[in-house]
């Protein structure tokens, strides 16, 4: 039989700060650089600028921060060369071809007539705004195809244990640039590894009981 002691219930704190660090930094990044190639590459590509700009003695104790990273950029603005920018032109076609792509196969009364409508609208619309709609978009069309027991089947696979952090009200939100509520709507928006993370961090036990919240 094994217990968990104080300093297993301290890593597993400092590890989930550290990733919400981690999530809340390249989302300040990208919603400051809209052009960066949003992808796992560019995430460690951000995090590498900010571990050499601290260096190997601090890397490891002192957590990520949208400012660690601008204050590299200022120190060496060559970094930037390291991330995957695609043009203004490039990246608004995609997120509309995105957008139009959902409403065409998951919207209601969209017909080809609306859907060009549509993208017209969307061509007068900034960058971040286009990354907000697709996201959410996304979101409603994953809340409507997954039935709650799939949910709670996927956070049951996570491995429940005591001594975990609280889950927090709120996270970033890369796609709004913003904190957003952690709430049974966003639970069920959520793709389902990130509701096994959820569950992983803070526990089977209270994701379920976020997820039942109303």
């Amino acid at each position: 039989m094994s217990f968990t002691t104080q300093n297993d219930v301290e890593r597993r704190v400092q590890a989930a700060r550290l990733e919400q660090a981690k999530r809340a930094t390249v989302a300040s990044v990208y919603h400051k650089f809209p052009l960066i190639v949003q992808c796992e590459a560019s995430g460690r590509a951000i995090l590498d600028i900010i571990k050499m700009f601290v260096g190997s003695d601090g890397s490891d104790s002192i957590l990520p921060t949208y400012e660690l990273f601008m204050s590299a950029l200022d120190e060496n603005p060559q970094a930037m060369e390291s991330l995957a920018v695609r043009g203004e032109a490039a990246t608004r076609q995609q997120l509309t071809e995105d957008i139009i792509a959902i409403l065409r196969n998951k919207g209601k009364g969209h017909d080809e007539h609306s859907l060009r409508n549509e993208a017209r609208r969307l061509a007068m619309l900034p960058i971040p705004e286009l990354r907000l709609r697709l996201s959410t978009l996304q979101a409603n069309a994953k809340m409507a195809s997954t039935p709650i027991t799939m949910l709670r089947q996927m956070v049951a696979e996570s491995q429940p244990s005591s001594g975990y952090p609280a889950l927090p009200t709120e996270i970033w939100d890369s796609a709004a640039g913003k904190f957003v509520r952690i709430d049974a709507a966003y639970i069920k928006a959520a793709h389902p590894a990130e509701i096994r993370r959820l569950g992983r961090i803070y526990s089977v036990a209270t994701v379920n009981q976020r997820l039942n919240e109303r």
